[in-house]
């Protein structure tokens, strides 16, 4: 079997060399030419999979090492009898922690208190639970909107968009669709942005597109309390520099980008490879690295999280490198965003540090360990 993958995804030669051979390719720019003889081919989102790519290859399998997929061309699989995979829900965790992070921010730019905020959030799959759940571990009060769900989960109630609108914090988690019951290409556009509380801050870590870019510089504008922060842009990694100065924190695509998302995502996809083969599963993932997290438990419990949390992901410094590409020649300013998002790779779950608790008051100790992080005696894995 010939198995064409990105270059970029985690040990993805090894994982799938169980397979057959297995050809690196750059996944932005992928060419029909290189798919030649290949029989599977596993992308990123920054591929657009359609019969553009795919005519006339022999391609009957394709695998995605990302959540959503509105980069492929669904029907176009189908009607050719193409199977795909996915790996859903991989960077759920990664997000949550990313709007979090946001939230952090915005608490301390904005003197607001975490016990104040109401957090709305807009689709209520993986990515949504995983908000809900980590927010939540900290008291903060969530609602949601989904009508796909309608009254199919217990989780959180449900409730129309436009009493999630009203929110102090509104954060999308819709996948991008055109079309459908529910289509959310610019699901939010003058009209709802209008529902905003005037010091709202609102998150994109979904997909660019669900927002009306034009319609979101225009509320900015005229609401200089808002907030934005975009992790997610329409036209990347051509996005729209006006809007960039606007937010209040940008990024490039980022925020389901940790090393232990993109590596889950790997595992996910060969386990759902092998069983549609109807073989073993033979790989097995490298263990990754624990750290060990020194903080200031002298400090107020609410900073000594803050802390914690920024430390694991910093949106104001994604936000810093991402400016700097601003003052770039138009030819250099995608491959600088591409270039960004692999320098975020490196990035950790919460669950992938330790912090000593023997000077932390209980109370903040619970807290960091209802958030993911490891609460030990020394610091140390090895208690």
């Amino acid at each position: 079997m010939q198995i064409v993958a990105d270059r970029e995804i985690p040990e993805v030669a090894a994982a799938f060399a169980q397979f057959g051979d297995v050809k690196l390719i750059v996944g932005r720019d992928l060419t029909r030419d290189q798919l030649v003889d290949a029989d599977v081919l596993v992308v990123r989102s920054v591929t657009k999979v359609n019969a553009e790519l795919l005519d006339g290859s022999n391609i009957r399998m394709v695998g995605t090492a990302t959540s959503g997929t509105d980069h492929l061309d669904e029907r176009y699989l189908l009607d050719r009898g193409i199977e795909r995979f996915d790996a859903a829900g991989c960077n759920a965790r990664a997000v949550a922690e990313y709007v979090l992070a946001c939230l952090m921010l915005h608490v301390r730019s904005s003197s607001r208190r975490f016990e104040q905020l109401q957090v709305g959030i807009v689709g209520f799959g993986h990515v949504g639970k995983a908000v809900n759940r980590l927010l939540s571990a900290l008291g903060i009060r969530c609602v949601a909107n989904d009508p796909l769900l309608a009254n199919d989960t217990t989780e959180l109630a449900l409730i129309s968009l436009d009493e999630v609108l009203a929110s102090d914090v509104v954060t999308l988690h819709v996948p991008y669709t055109e079309t459908g019951r529910f289509p959310t290409c610019e699901m939010l556009g003058a009209a709802e942005l209008a529902e905003l509380k005037s010091g709202a801050l609102l998150i994109n870590a979904a997909r660019g597109g669900v927002v009306d870019e034009a319609a979101l510089m225009n509320w900015k504008t005229r609401n200089t309390q808002g907030a934005i922060a975009i992790d997610c842009w329409r036209g990347e990694p051509r996005i729209d520099l006006k809007l960039l100065r606007l937010a209040s924190f940008a990024s490039p695509h980022i925020a389901g980008y940790t090393s232990d998302a993109r590596l889950r995502a790997t595992s996910m996809l060969v386990d759902k490879m092998a069983a549609k083969l109807g073989v073993g599963q033979q790989w097995t993932a490298p263990v990754a690295t624990s750290f060990e997290l020194n903080v200031h438990d002298e400090a107020p419990r609410l900073e000594v999280i803050a802390e914690a949390v920024l430390h694991c992901c910093d949106p104001s410094t994604a936000t810093d490198d991402l400016r700097r590409t601003i003052g770039l020649p138009v030819s250099q300013r995608s491959a600088a965003f591409d270039e960004l998002r692999r320098r975020a790779v490196g990035r950790r779950e919460f669950s992938a540090y330790s912090i000593a608790s023997a000077s932390l008051r209980p109370d903040t100790a619970n807290d960091l360990r209802a958030l993911g992080f490891n609460i030990t005696n020394s610091g140390s894995l090895n208690d």
